[in-house]
């Protein structure tokens, strides 16, 4: 299992994969192979591609930043919201 990088610097500018980046670190999801998993080692999403138009879908980050507030703050509450969405 592949740890998640994330930057730490300002939100302009990002990518929408750079987003479900930090979404996903901040959740504690690892890569196994292209798949987002979580703790459980359970799959979130496919590609974290598919995780980023998931997570936008669900109005978890816009242009200028991540809405943490609407993200569940559990991890595995989250990573079921995704799967519910995608």
């Amino acid at each position: 299992m592949e740890h998640i990088q994330a930057g730490n610097t300002t939100f302009r500018g990002r990518s929408g994969t750079e987003y479900a980046r930090i979404i996903a670190a901040n959740k504690s999801w690892r890569f196994v192979g292209d798949q987002v998993v979580d703790d459980r080692g359970t799959p979130v999403s496919t590609t974290i591609e598919a995780l980023a138009d998931t997570a936008a879908r669900l109005g978890w980050y816009d242009d200028a930043a991540v809405h943490w507030t609407l993200i569940p703050d559990a991890g595995i509450e989250a990573a079921d919201a995704v799967r519910a969405a995608g």
